[in-house]
Formats: C-alpha cells, structure tokens, sequence
C-alpha cells in the first residue's frame, strides 16, 4: 500500500506500523522491517523512498521512525475554531441523497461508461493467453482470480478479485506478492498455484497499463540480454522488430487497427530457452497483441 498512498497519509500509516511492531514480540522486528524495504524499493519518488528506509531502519533498531503516539495525536487535533476556519475554507461534500437529480444522473451515466483503453473485466472472462507462472509475474501485472484459494497465512483470495501488482518477491522458496490493495504469499506447498498451469488461478488481463508494464520489463531483460558478449545480436534485433511493431499498435488509440503480424513469435524461445523470461513474456505479449 505504501507506495501508492498520498503523502499525507503515510506518516499515519507509519506510526500505525510502528505501534503494532512494538506490541508484537522482538523477532518481528526484522520482518516489519523488511516489509517496510520492500515498499522502498518499489516506491518511484526519491522523498518516499528514503522517508520508508528510515522507517525500516528505525524498526530494526526498536526507535521510534516518527511522530510519537502523543505528537501524533495533538498534531492532527484542531481548535473548534481552526476546525470551523477548516470547514468554511473546504466544505464537506453534500450527502448522497442531498445531490441535485441532475447531478445524480450525470453520475450513473459515467459510471455506466466503459474504459475503452481497460475493460471491464471484473463481469467476463479475459482472453485466453499462454501460461504465466507465478515466478514470471513482473510489476504491473493485471490478474484476474480465477478460482478461490487461501495464501500461505490462510487468507482468502476470491475469484474475480482483480490484482494489480506492484512487485514479486522470491525468497527462500516462497513467493510475496504486493498488490495495490493487499498482499499474498505463497509457500512451497502451494505448488500448483505458483506453477499456474494454463491459467487456472492468475488470469492475465491485457490492459493498456498491463501491456505497457510488460513491454518495460522486456526491454529491461533484453538490455541485459545483450550485454552477454555471446548474445546473437542479429537474431535479438530481429525480435526486437517484432516487440516494437507491438509497442506502435499498443499506442494506438481505440478503435485500434488490425493486430500486427508476428513473424517470430518462437524466436525468444530459441534464443533464450523456452523456461526463460523473455520466452514467456514475449508469448504473453505477441498473444494479447493478437488477441486485440
């Protein structure tokens, strides 16, 4: 949650944090402490970044990482005056049932409106594409549940919960999932979940977003790719062709054209190898191209 929160919510969110590490016993410290890394590492604004580091190191040590529960408290109180002051200067807004009619029905008429560029996915099932295991999921991710299970702490994951991932962690044989609006570890045990064979529990959902992330992981895994001085950089180019024919059609705007045609969809696979991140994700990104 960390990273997509507005400024004016972490410090709350961090002293929270803190007070339960601080009841728990001391061997939690280390994992709030991690989990606090984790959120740094992902987290784009440098301010945030450090602010959570902080965080996680005051953790480890058992100091306090800001505001005591005392600070914190009368610096979010109000005077009633500064509170009227406040009201007056930013009105609440009307109840529900207190909006004009017309302004009611303007409402239902955007909500009822569709996203061309991300369909509603959460009501029908998205496209059938190849299998994308667990170890192979890259930040950005858009999944839909397919089916209910619990995670390796025994909470549920629902079917048609859709999950946009902020990153994946694989440590010491269990996967950390951060989504934007919670987070799901798997443990070893739950092979058949991390392996994701065809799809049966993470659908991928090939949103404008989700396309866009996944071409950015691409062209990450290819850079390093080439760095390999036995890299065959003449095959790679001509995978790079491919890629860029899908990014042109990606930026289109909707009503898209045609899918381009995909020449060497099997070219990362025999580059790579076909358990390889590349192979997997350029299957995954000719197939939603294709599928339109």
């Amino acid at each position: 949650m960390l990273p997509a929160l507005p400024d004016e919510a972490i410090e709350g969110i961090l002293l929270t944090f803190e007070t339960l590490v601080n009841v728990s016993d001391a061997a939690t410290r280390p994992v709030g402490a991690e989990i606090l890394r984790q959120a740094a590492v992902v987290s784009a604004a440098p301010a945030r970044r450090e602010l959570i580091l902080k965080a996680a190191e005051a953790v480890a040590r058992g100091q306090p990482s800001g505001l005591t529960v005392s600070q914190a408290v009368a610096d979010q109180t109000m005077t009633k005056d500064q509170w009227e002051q406040h009201i007056a200067e930013h009105p609440l807004p009307p109840l529900p049932g207190d909006l004009p009619e017309e302004i009611s029905d303007e409402e239902d008429e955007e909500d009822e409106q569709e996203d061309p560029e991300n369909p509603p996915y959460m009501d029908e099932e998205p496209p059938t594409l190849p299998d994308l295991p667990v170890r192979f999921f890259f930040p950005g991710l858009v999944v839909r549940v397919a089916r209910d299970f619990s995670d390796a702490y025994g909470r549920a994951v629902s079917s048609k919960d859709l999950l946009r991932l902020i990153n994946c962690v694989h440590e010491k044989g269990e996967y950390a999932m951060t989504c934007m609006d919670r987070n799901i570890r798997l443990k070893p045990a739950q092979a058949e979940i991390i392996e994701n064979a065809e799809n049966s529990f993470f659908q991928p959902v090939p949103t404008t977003e989700c396309l866009e992330d996944l071409l950015a992981a691409i062209e990450m895994s290819l850079g390093e790719a080439e760095e390999d001085e036995d890299a065959d950089i003449d095959r790679i180019e001509l995978l790079h062709d491919e890629i860029d024919k899908c990014e042109a059609w990606i930026a289109e705007s909707t009503p898209r054209p045609p899918a381009p045609h995909i020449g060497h969809g099997k070219l990362a696979g025999r580059l790579f190898g076909p358990d390889h991140e590349l192979a997997c994700w350029t299957r995954l990104l000719f197939a939603a191209v294709s599928a339109g």
